[in-house]
């Protein structure tokens, strides 16, 4: 085995799996002692002055670095060891790989009562093990003899002796031609550990290298001990310097362990810095009085906040369904602005809705980078400027509906069927655009054929549950389920608020447009049963890929055809668009196109800003044809390579 010099004594270049596979080895030698040491800064000074002790150590059979200060030295030298390889883990790995009796232990060590102290924990834990015996570490010349004669009788395949350097390496070198024992291990303070009475550093110190200074602070009396790093640290400068080999650090073993550890969680440490410039963007933000907040939420707070805030909700203001008012109620008990207190419930569910998203896409692609993957898409989906303005700026909840249909989605792709109905019932609980993607649904049934029909009895039972606020307070469910049946015909006088359908290239009067609304409903209605009908009929499989793409042209579709779509009814699209790109690295013309589209509606709605000069009647139409040729190209592409069902 290679070995690395420092300061004399010879350290075996081993990893700590390497060094049990020389455990295992020495073990097998038949009448043969060894002898294994475990040096650290302390014991190399000691062995530099004591010529017989620094022979027994390189004598040794195995000779392992204990102390950092060891692998740091070595550096130093330019010949550095693999690895740390203390003398307690070691002790614990030959205790692990052995639990099953077939080595044998003997301790010798410690204070009286330490040692079988030890062995009690150790037989406790391990009930197999086989420890022949323990003996302290106090004796006179008398006691000694007898505690070898009893090792001698036991004869155990390891001894792990705690005397105390060099007492216990100078006693095990005396005990080797007695051939009493396979393996001795100089153990130091290992035994009172073992039996409870002193306490190893937290892993933290550990993992950071800072072990010895958590034994100084437990235990001050330690200080005139560590007087002796500095001492080694510059006999070890010299002496590389002596011999032309001296390698200059220039970087801190703290900082240079903190870089490592910043390596390792740099995905972690991503996701923090993306979360805490999003919120920084949200919260700059948060005094924007959109429209909406100024002409509904704000009153209705305002209303419920005058007629007890969750006291109101048997009859509340608004047309909202009673899971949302019931946040708004919530709200009103804060004493908060609720401008802020609606944005920050928004904002929070923004970090939920990119969490959820990233868990699908990881869930979807067959990327084996999922860490990587998570962060690129929770990072885009909270910056997605939409995601952002829907939220922080209008202060609207379309991401709490999202949420739940992009869970809804993430557990119908690990056929968790229950979850994803109930899932999708809390979307529909608060919002109606939720069914832009309710054909996907029934074209799962139909195709998947392992789920009951029965499962969509969950969106109304979920409704019910969630607005029970409302109705132990007097609300009925004839009510309840009219909601959304009124929001819808508080839009029949407008075809489109502001977005580009089908129906921003007619120009109707008043008396006509309930005529449209209504041809419309059905027009929506046939364009998605054609969708259901050539997936059965072309067999498409239902696999990841295929589900969020259906998903997103159904909503697509729907959002084109029906009637009555406000400028942010796309959200649920635009976020789905962009998932379906980064899992499958396809059609990146979608989201691109979708995005520039809501922009558009978005800035002229909420700032009344024209990301091209002219009116927004004019350039509707426009619009309404891209998203229209956007369409086509996507589901033609669908067409043709969607994978089918072998016959």
């Amino acid at each position: 085995m290679e070995k690395v010099d420092v300061l004399g004594v010879g350290f075996n270049n081993v990893t700590m799996d390497e060094a049990l596979e020389q455990c295992e080895i020495m073990l097998n030698y038949a009448d043969i002692s060894h002898m294994i040491v475990t040096p650290n800064p302390e014991i190399v000074m000691k062995a530099r002055e004591d010529e017989e002790y620094r022979e027994i150590i390189n004598n040794a059979s195995l000779v392992i670095p204990d102390g950092i200060g060891i692998i740091k030295a070595a550096e130093m030298y330019g010949t550095p060891l693999k690895e740390r390889v203390a003398g307690y883990d070691l002790i614990c790995n030959l205790f692990e790989k052995y639990k099953d009796g077939s080595r044998t232990f003997y301790f010798w060590g410690g204070k009286p009562g330490i040692a079988e102290m030890a062995k009690s924990n150790l037989e406790e834990q391990y009930p197999d093990i086989k420890i022949l015996g323990a003996s302290d570490g106090y004796f006179d010349d008398e006691k000694k003899a007898e505690i070898i004669k009893t090792i001698k009788a036991a004869k155990p395949d390891i001894l792990l002796v705690g005397l105390g350097f060099p007492k216990q390496e100078k006693t095990i070198q005396e005990l080797m031609t007695e051939n009493i024992f396979k393996i001795a291990i100089g153990c130091g303070g290992t035994l009172d550990v073992l039996s409870g009475t002193v306490k190893r550093a937290p892993k933290l110190f550990i993992k950071t290298h800072m072990e010895w200074f958590w034994r100084l602070i437990t235990n001050p009396s330690r200080a005139g001990r560590m007087l002796v790093l500095p001492k080694f640290v510059s006999a070890v400068k010299k002496d590389a310097k002596s011999k032309g080999v001296y390698v200059k650090k220039h970087i801190s073993s703290i900082e240079k362990n903190l870089v490592g550890w910043a390596t390792k969680h740099i995905t972690i440490l991503a996701i923090i810095a993306l979360s805490m410039v999003a919120l920084g963007l949200r919260l700059q933000t948060l005094d924007h009085e959109a429209w909406d907040y100024h002409q509904f939420l704000g009153p209705w707070t305002e209303e419920m906040a005058e007629k007890g805030g969750v006291l109101s909700l048997g009859e509340y203001p608004g047309d909202y369904t009673p899971p949302y008012m019931v946040i708004l109620a919530l709200l009103t008990h804060l004493p908060f602005s609720t401008l802020h207190t609606i944005k920050i419930v928004s904002i929070i569910i923004d970090f939920a809705l990119a969490v959820a998203c990233a868990k699908l896409v990881v869930q979807a692609s067959k990327s084996e980078k999922k860490s990587f993957l998570f962060m690129i898409t929770y990072g885009v989906v909270l910056f997605l400027p939409l995601v952002f303005l829907n939220s922080s700026v209008w202060g609207q909840c379309d991401n709490i509906y999202t949420l739940f249909v992009i869970l809804s989605l993430l557990y119908m792709l690990k056929n968790k069927y229950f979850r994803s109905f109930l899932f999708l019932g809390i979307a529909f609980s608060f919002k109606l655009q939720f069914i832009f993607i309710l054909p996907l649904y029934l074209i799962l049934y139909f195709r998947k054929k392992d789920f009951s029909i029965l499962y969509f009895l969950l969106l109304p039972l979920t409704l019910i549950v969630l607005s029970i606020p409302s109705l132990v307070q007097g609300m009925t469910l004839s009510h309840l389920f009219s909601i959304y049946g009124e929001q819808s015909k508080e839009f029949y006088t407008y075809l489109t608020l502001n977005f580009p359908s089908l129906y921003s290239l007619i120009k109707g009067k008043a008396p006509s447009l309930a005529m449209y609304s209504t041809l419309g409903i059905w027009l929506a209605v046939g364009v998605c049963a054609l969708l259901f009908f050539y997936c059965i009929s072309k067999k498409i499989k239902m696999n990841e890929e295929n589900i969020m793409n259906l998903g997103l042209l159904s909503i697509m579709l729907t959002t084109f055809f029906l009637p009555c779509m406000h400028e942010r009814y796309l959200y649920m699209g635009e976020v789905l668009s962009v998932l379906v790109f980064i899992a499958f690295r396809k059609n990146l013309f979608v989201p691109l196109a979708l995005q520039i589209i809501s922009i558009w509606t978005y800035c002229n709605y909420l700032f009344g800003v024209e990301i091209i000069s002219g009116q927004s009647t004019n350039m509707l139409p426009f619009l309404t044809i891209a998203y229209a040729i956007v369409i086509a190209t996507y589901a033609k592409r669908l067409g043709t390579s969607a994978e089918v069902e072998a016959e």
